[in-house]
């Protein structure tokens, strides 16, 4: 079997980690061996912890700036069989980790799906999204509405009053309480 590259993003509360969750588990029952991979920087619900709000949960390997996944899967695969990875938080990762991405997808032939945001709350790509929309094979978009019933393909960071934030640091952990998925009309014309 030939290995492939996924990434799926889409804004914040779409269901990622869910679908993450739902296909690692369906990996498992079929008795097959998976690494589960998310960021160091989301300790929402503890180091190394993948949620989804729906209450799904799984431990994972925590991916931090310097870490080499190539180098972590190679000592794996040498005790154990692997089928498959799954990251999470995939926008968080380095331009590194999606070329050892590349180099466990070329050399062992382990197929790897990456889930994440493709952009951040002022519409900037982050690092990880930006290679990972330019080099995996398969590119799918999980979709989600916006309040107003269209495709949301934006996030909005809000106070605690419900008003957009402008400007502030690229990455500020959190759910539903700070962010909104929107769509393109209301990105912009959010507050009116």
């Amino acid at each position: 079997m030939m290995s492939k590259f996924f990434f799926y993003y889409s804004t914040m509360n779409a269901g990622k980690s869910t679908i993450l969750l739902q296909v690692s588990y369906s990996h498992f029952q079929n008795k097959m061996n998976v690494i589960i991979f998310t960021s160091i920087l989301d300790i929402r619900y503890g180091v190394g912890v993948v949620k989804s709000r729906k209450g799904l949960i799984s431990n994972a390997i925590p991916i931090y700036d310097n870490f080499n996944l190539f180098k972590y899967v190679s000592i794996y695969i040498k005790h154990k069989y692997l089928n498959c990875i799954f990251i999470d938080e995939g926008h968080f990762l380095k331009r590194s980790h999606v070329y050892q991405i590349l180099d466990i997808i070329n050399f062992f032939n382990i197929s790897v799906l990456v889930y994440g945001l493709r952009s951040d709350f002022l519409v900037e790509p982050f690092e990880g999204s930006m290679y990972l929309m330019s080099l995996a094979e398969s590119i799918i978009e999980v979709k989600n509405i916006c309040f107003c019933g269209k495709k949301a393909t934006m996030n909005v960071r809000i106070d605690d009053c419900g008003k957009k934030i402008i400007s502030g640091s690229k990455i500020k952990i959190g759910g539903d309480d700070i962010y909104s998925s929107v769509c393109i009309y209301h990105y912009f014309n959010f507050n009116i």
